[in-house]
């Protein structure tokens, strides 16, 4: 099973980066590309470096297998931009930098550790204007990978429980896979839910409506299965929570919003 890259746009948009601030050559790089990136300023998430003049660096750093969500590798100090890479200015607001191939640009030298993302925060050369949120590039396996375009979700812990997508009652989730084929191509996908299949597409999208109304509340397993025309399957699965029906009613009597210290061993919070 291969790592799962959850996108609200496809390639490298997730809740923590705005669609279109950076663009990839290649489109969807690997470990074993020669990445570019280019940094457009005119974007969301970079109002404070817009139109300026002055040279802009890229504290940056790599999310892998090992240590979780804390950037890894990282080149420099923070705030000291003389030990930062700096970008290539292309004209206004426009920015670029070489990344090269990722393990040597980052010493990544363990061969166990995989580089899952590219992590950056653009900053002025004097650290008082830069990106925010944080940026994250998704670094691609060979085979097919999976690009859950909706809902917004992220599995960074490993567990797809930490990070849930949630439907709330009489209503419904869009669930919308995209295959990314880096040196393959995709035969078949399959969506299951419960181990139960929902859609079938031998392209390389599905989309499957997911309403609360076909559903008991609780958790659910969402699990895309892909198999390219070499017969290699792969897959990746997310949590689609249902949550249970809402029931208005009075609070008991006596019971104030805040906090209601009953006795000495019971309290009551009301909202």
């Amino acid at each position: 099973m291969k790592k799962l890259v959850i996108t609200a746009f496809l390639f490298l948009i997730t809740e923590s980066i705005h669609p279109q601030i950076v663009v990839t050559e290649p489109e969807f790089p690997t470990e074993n590309d020669i990445i570019t990136i280019t940094f457009d300023a005119t974007q969301p998430g970079a109002e404070e470096l817009l139109n300026y003049n002055g040279t802009v660096y890229a504290h940056t750093g790599v999310i892998t297998n090992i240590g979780g969500t804390v950037w890894q590798h990282v080149i420099g100090d923070w705030g000291n931009n003389q030990n930062q890479p700096a970008l290539t200015r292309l004209g206004a607001n426009l920015y670029q930098l070489v990344v090269g191939f990722p393990r040597e640009f980052y010493s990544v030298t363990n061969p166990s550790e995989q580089i899952l993302e590219l992590a950056f925060v653009f900053r002025s050369e004097d650290t008082s204007k830069q990106t925010r949120p944080d940026i994250f590039i998704p670094i691609f396996e060979p085979g097919l990978n999976f690009v859950f375009r909706s809902p917004e979700v992220r599995v960074e812990f490993t567990d797809p429980l930490r990070s849930p997508a949630f439907v709330k009652e009489d209503s419904s989730v869009l669930i919308d896979v995209k295959v990314i084929e880096i040196g393959t191509k995709i035969s078949s996908l399959i969506l299951f839910v419960d181990n139960s299949q929902v859609a079938q597409s031998n392209v390389d999208s599905l989309t499957f409506l997911f309403s609360y109304s076909n559903y008991t509340p609780g958790p659910h397993d969402v699990l895309a299965v892909g198999i390219d025309t070499a017969g290699v399957p792969d897959s990746s699965n997310f949590i689609v929570f249902v949550n249970p029906p809402l029931v208005n009613q009075a609070p008991p009597a006596g019971i104030e919003p805040g906090i209601n210290i009953i006795n000495q061993t019971t309290v009551t919070l009301m909202l």
